[in-house]
């Protein structure tokens, strides 16, 4: 069995692929959806979203109960000539497909809710806009798990 960090990784991976048209959110974003992506995307691989679980940190423990505070981060990507407004709505299906279950299935006590997002836009050989979003899933192991 994977341990709690994978199994919140694979939620979050299925969770982002829900982010279609068909299930009522406004971009097809879920339709490219990577894991620790290692290259820029291809016009084939947009619009696209790249997650990543770069940092987690214990925070607190309790009877060898621990708390750890994992950072995913969150990048999407998009081109064509309504890509600005195409990101807006991209931030937009990003933070309601969390917000179906801060808890992910269980696995998790919550997810914070961003701070933040940050767009950019690159106009050199194409014109490419996207944006990076950070969220903090809140989970609980028992001592020497994660």
């Amino acid at each position: 069995m994977a341990n709690k960090r994978q199994q919140i990784m694979d939620a979050v991976k299925a969770r982002l692929q829900n982010i279609t048209v068909a299930n009522g959110y406004m971009t097809n974003l879920g339709n490219n959806v990577y894991e620790w992506k290692e290259t820029a995307f291809a016009e084939n691989e947009m619009p696209g979203i790249d997650y990543r679980d770069a940092l987690c940190e214990r925070f607190s423990s309790v009877l060898n109960r621990f708390r750890w505070r994992l950072s995913v981060g969150i990048e999407i990507a998009t081109q064509n000539s309504t890509a600005v407004s195409d990101v807006r709505k991209m931030i937009a299906d990003v933070y309601k497909v969390i917000g179906t279950d801060d808890t992910w299935g269980g696995l998790a006590i919550t997810t914070e809710q961003p701070e933040s997002d940050e767009m950019r836009v690159t106009k050199e050989e194409r014109f490419i806009a996207g944006a990076l979003i950070g969220v903090f899933i809140i989970y609980e192991t028992s001592l020497w798990e994660n």
